[in-house]
């Protein structure tokens, strides 16, 4: 006789396995700034694969057994009935079957949180300050393009914010750990474009993605977005901003720093082309990490 296992065992597993199911089903569909922090490292695609395997473990285990169950009896053996009587028809138990598809769908799930848990610990400490020494070494040379010297500089950390951060975005930079930020200003030497570089480096990289969004300075007002191409992970965008005037603004993150361009015409109009904002980005892009 075949040992079964008890009905509690079996109720608890079930559900213990439908529910790691349904995490990943979840995990796999949500936005990345939803996720609880010790889940980021499967922010983008991650999750999908870990999903795939969850759904190929108890399949291959499935196809196995099935196989297992054929009729393996000759033609001059026993008759089916005698054949299922003596046990030498059918493979396991199909409880059995079911059962060990759930241990093992369980385990591959906890061993790929666990993955996770131990990513997350790398990963949500995010750049340190030993890092780089100073963010001014993250900052592109844009004289090639008519840009400098630097008219302005200022570097704060939430103990020392400047006054134009309104108590939103005050709330949402402690939010994010922001840790140290930079910013430089650099006008054209030939015209009244202003070039404005700024950096943020925060806990990690899922806050940097979402310093992305809800930091550009168009957040909020109608905009219009354009592509930088060249430039990945950058969001283009631009809007007209009280007191400042039309703006064209890229955005990109490179692990736990968001890095914001700006560029301004003493609030005159900006030309339709984007050429130049992606170029500036482009450059900054290569001495960004």
């Amino acid at each position: 006789m075949r040992s079964r296992l008890p009905t509690g065992a079996v109720v608890a597993l079930g559900a213990l396995g439908a529910s790691a199911l349904g995490i990943a089903g979840n995990l796999a569909t949500t936005g990345r700034n939803s996720l609880p922090l010790w889940l980021q490292p499967y922010q983008r695609w991650a999750w999908w694969i870990v999903l795939i395997l969850l759904l190929a473990v108890p399949a291959l285990n499935l196809w196995q057994a099935a196989r297992q169950r054929l009729p393996t009896t000759p033609p001059d053996s026993p008759t089916t009935d005698d054949a299922i009587q003596s046990g030498t028809a059918a493979g396991p138990d199909l409880t059995i079957i079911v059962m060990r598809a759930v241990v093992m769908t369980t385990i591959a799930l906890l061993l790929a949180v666990a993955v996770g848990v131990l990513a997350a610990l790398v990963i949500s400490s995010g750049p340190t300050k030993a890092d780089v020494p100073s963010l001014e070494a993250l900052v592109a040379d844009f004289r090639p393009f008519g840009f400098g010297p630097v008219k302005k500089k200022r570097l704060f950390d939430l103990a020392s914010l400047p006054s134009y951060y309104d108590e939103r975005q005050k709330a949402l930079l402690r939010d994010l750990g922001l840790r140290r930020a930079l910013a430089m200003s650099f006008p054209h030497s030939a015209s009244n474009y202003n070039l404005e570089v700024r950096i943020f480096e925060f806990r990690g990289a899922a806050q940097a993605l979402k310093g992305q969004h809800e930091l550009s300075i168009c957040f909020g007002l109608p905009h219009t977005s354009f592509d930088t191409p060249g430039v990945t992970g950058s969001k283009g965008t631009h809007c007209v901003a009280p007191l400042v005037g039309p703006i064209q603004e890229v955005t990109f993150t490179k692990a736990g720093r968001l890095y914001k361009l700006k560029l301004t015409k003493g609030g005159a109009p900006l030309p339709t082309s984007t050429k130049m904002i992606t170029d500036l980005s482009r450059r900054e892009e290569t001495v960004a990490w």
